[in-house]
């Protein structure tokens, strides 16, 4: 066991400079003001994915929206679980994350350390994720656990209720899926994602309460 996961990690070095790599980008669509980008990753079959656009909301409201990680089955796609495992900072944490799949797909489940970063001069937060080897909660027969996992948030402000958002994201699903089918069907998520968040911050209560955190 302690093999694949080292097998893992060295895979995801190799990636590690290719995923955080600016250009490459090919525009899919653009809707609703928010643009939605996809580009290979050498190495892989599978594409990462690029969203942004601007949310006419707080940088703190979504900041908080980020981080309240119970929220996410409510506004992320196909996500129906998560859970923190432990917090490691002030910001950062270990978290579970579930999603469901089309039939007869296995669900899928991540553990994913989280750092954020927050610069209150420059009105900027970055918030990153990548998968994680985690014992804390076992591998699940009826789930396949994604080792090949990450993506960031970027928010920055340009007014006191204006935030420009970019989502990136990149992952192996595991398993016997067929990489054609896995990078269409994706086309529709970062979009989904973004709207999501922008959707619920956007409601008055939420953004109240984020903002107080």
């Amino acid at each position: 066991m302690k093999k694949n996961y080292l097998l893992v990690m060295l895979i995801a070095m190799c990636f590690t400079a290719d995923v955080w790599a600016e250009g490459g980008w090919k525009l899919l669509y653009e809707s609703e003001g928010v643009t939605v980008s996809s580009r290979e990753v050498p190495g892989s079959n599978f594409d990462e994915f690029k969203v942004e656009g601007t949310i006419y909301a707080s940088i703190e409201a979504i900041g908080g929206a980020l981080l309240d990680i119970g929220r996410y089955p409510q506004w992320v796609p196909d996500c129906i679980e998560t859970s923190v495992i432990e917090r490691t900072g002030n910001y950062d944490m270990v978290l579970y994350y579930a999603l469901t799949t089309p039939f007869p797909l296995k669900q899928r489940d991540v553990v994913l350390k989280l750092f954020t970063t927050m610069n209150n001069a420059e009105g900027e937060v970055v918030s990153e994720f990548e998968s994680f080897a985690c014992d804390k909660r076992p591998v699940r027969n009826d789930r396949v656990r994604i080792t090949l996992m990450r993506g960031k948030w970027v928010l920055k402000r340009i007014a006191p209720m204006e935030t420009h958002a970019m989502f990136v994201s990149w992952a192996d699903p595991g398993g016997n899926v067929p990489s054609v089918i896995v990078n269409s069907t994706r086309k529709k998520n970062p979009f989904k994602t973004f709207t999501g968040l922008r959707d619920l911050v956007l409601n008055h209560r939420y953004a109240k309460s984020a903002g107080a955190h």
